[in-house]
């Protein structure tokens, strides 16, 4: 599948693969099985062209996307929302960061998607739970706020995702996706992991 995908983006670029001059792939940090795949994946294409294996900090890409996809000029503020990381930092410059706190426990992605599991919802789950909390009453619960602002700052989105089944207890066991629309207010992420 991800041959088909890097063969597809060569052609609609227009480049075949010897005109390359180097491969690029994400070599950590992340979820392992992830990044396994794609390093696998592009030292074998870079070893079938002959050409250098960069490897890429998998945090440093999300952190310096904003500036190919948007023109972000540095310094800027980030806060970095990934599957399985959520850091708050300054991009100084490539390779240059200072972090001001990160996760203590599941990143936001990681925690919705256990929580979306315990509701029995769709994977990858933080758009099942923000479709369905879309329709919900932002006051109807109050969750636990999992970012703490202090000395030592850091998020825990895993306490949010300890709420949920709490809550998911109270109302009888084992929610469902019907009742997630209670849980909710219009972005989940917005509303739990930032609001202060």
């Amino acid at each position: 599948m991800i041959d088909g995908i890097v063969e597809r983006a060569l052609a609609e670029a227009g480049v075949p693969l010897d005109a390359l001059d180097a491969v690029a792939a994400t070599a950590g940090p992340g979820l392992i099985g992830g990044v396994m795949v794609g390093l696998t994946t592009g030292k074998a294409f870079a070893l079938a062209a002959d050409k250098p294996l960069v490897a890429v900090n998998h945090l440093e890409a999300h952190a310096l996307s904003a500036r190919l996809t948007d023109g972000v000029a540095l310094p800027f503020l980030l806060l970095l929302i990934s599957g399985g990381h959520c850091q708050l930092m300054a991009v100084e410059a490539p390779g240059r960061f200072r972090l001001y706190g990160t996760t203590i426990d599941d990143a936001v992605g990681e925690a919705l998607d256990k929580a979306a599991k315990l509701l029995g919802l769709a994977y990858p789950g933080g758009p099942a739970i923000e479709a369905l909390a879309r329709k919900g009453d932002p006051r109807r619960y109050t969750l636990l706020r999992f970012f703490a602002v202090g000395p030592e700052d850091r998020v825990a989105p895993d306490r949010a995702q300890s709420a949920g089944r709490c809550r998911s207890r109270k109302l009888g066991g084992e929610l469902s996706g019907r009742h997630c629309r209670y849980l909710g207010g219009s972005h989940p992420r917005r509303h739990a992991a930032l609001r202060q």
